[in-house]
């Protein structure tokens, strides 16, 4: 319960709190004293701008609102938590949304090895179910994962082929930190058997192009070829013959 004295104009000019009574009950005040003399002046406002993130750092219970000098509202810590917990929660599921859709296999432990997060792809990678390996230790259920010594070397991994399932895939690896410490470890799975695939491709029809581009030299006739606009792209020599 908060209690805010403000003047005519709606300007604040202190306030009083639940806890604030019972602080000066127990120090016996008079109970009939009035309340400007009781009351704390020296408040912390905020505007209606201000950020969730720097309210949450503030150990106070209520914060009035002020807007050009008028009292607009009040939050209270409650309020604050509430909101905080809500931005929370609207960022992780946009970062799990993000990382669903990915279609590079992600997996992710804590430093005990315990699996904490695994996409879709993942999932398929493995041939495994989300719902039973969460929260399991991966060295259990997926002991085909180098992920776990990661953690126990400190270091990253890049560029790593492996084979999962009978596919190639290439696997980054990497400790994940905070303030120095490892915490966990992540891996990202790019399925590269659609790269092999494409560069196969990409062979072959270089293979064919040096092929036709022999052909064209070698024939005794004059050959250039056009674009749809008329510009010469490709032409042989006896054509200036």
């Amino acid at each position: 319960m908060v209690f805010l004295f403000v003047d005519k104009n709606r300007c604040v000019r202190g306030l009083i709190t639940r806890a604030h009574v019972l602080r000066l009950i127990a120090q016996n005040i008079d109970l009939k004293a009035p309340a400007r003399e009781i009351m704390k002046r020296d408040i912390i406002t905020i505007s209606p701008d201000t950020e969730v993130q720097k309210l949450i750092t503030w150990n106070v219970s209520s914060l009035p609102v002020i807007d050009q000098d008028k009292l607009v509202g009040i939050v209270t810590l409650s309020d604050t938590i509430r909101a905080y917990y809500k931005s929370v929660v609207n960022i992780r599921n946009t970062l799990d949304t993000v990382i669903s859709s990915i279609r590079a296999g992600i997996i992710s432990i804590n430093e005990e090895g315990i699996i904490k997060v695994i996409n879709p792809a993942a999932e398929a990678i493995f041939g495994v179910k989300k719902d039973d390996i969460l929260g399991q230790r991966i060295q259990a259920v997926l002991p085909q994962c180098r992920l776990f010594r990661i953690i126990e070397r400190a270091e990253h991994e890049y560029g790593v082929m492996e084979m999962y399932n009978n596919r190639s895939y290439l696997c980054n690896r990497s400790p994940i930190l905070e303030n120095g410490q490892i915490i966990g470890a992540v891996e990202v799975i790019q399925d590269i058997s659609e790269i092999e695939m494409l560069s196969a491709k990409l062979k072959s029809t270089q293979e064919l192009m040096q092929r036709v581009n022999a052909i064209i030299e070698c024939s005794f006739d004059g050959i250039f070829v056009t674009d749809h606009q008329g510009n010469i792209i490709k032409a042989n020599d006896h054509i200036l013959i």
